[in-house]
């Protein structure tokens, strides 16, 4: 199947394209944090030490990685042109996610779900997320 998002190197898996969808990716990441934290404050008190604690060993490493990327430029070309390319990757993983009825047993099971290639084309699902947009 021909891919019909070119990029300045032809197809949306150039490094263009990884660049553009890796920044997409870490500000999603960064943004379904800021979502955690802001439902931090309704959640009971007993309940808040698991949430800190999360925070706490998670996401120091993780927005280290997240600000990295984020501080990145794009490419001078358009980044959105990718974006049908990224939300078709996310919905194949879903309706794969789905067929294993969401039951991630190990490595093959996983390969069944993201695909052989690139590892960055798998994305955060949104509809799976147990904070609503």
């Amino acid at each position: 199947m021909s891919n019909v998002f070119p990029t300045i190197n032809g197809d949306a898996e150039s490094p263009a394209g990884f660049r553009a969808s890796i920044i997409n990716y870490a500000k999603r990441i960064e943004e379904l944090f800021a979502k955690m934290e802001g439902v931090r404050s309704h959640v009971l008190p007993p309940n808040r030490e698991a949430i800190d604690d999360y925070f706490n060993e998670v996401w120091e490493p993780v927005h280290a990685l997240t600000a990295a990327v984020i501080s990145l430029q794009p490419e001078p070309n358009n980044p959105d042109k990718f974006k049908p390319y990224l939300e078709g990757e996310e919905a194949r993983l879903a309706a794969n996610l789905k067929a294993v009825d969401y039951i991630i047993d190990g490595t093959d099971t996983l390969t069944l779900i993201t695909g052989v290639g690139r590892v960055e084309k798998v994305r955060t699902l949104r509809a799976h997320s147990i904070i609503p947009d």
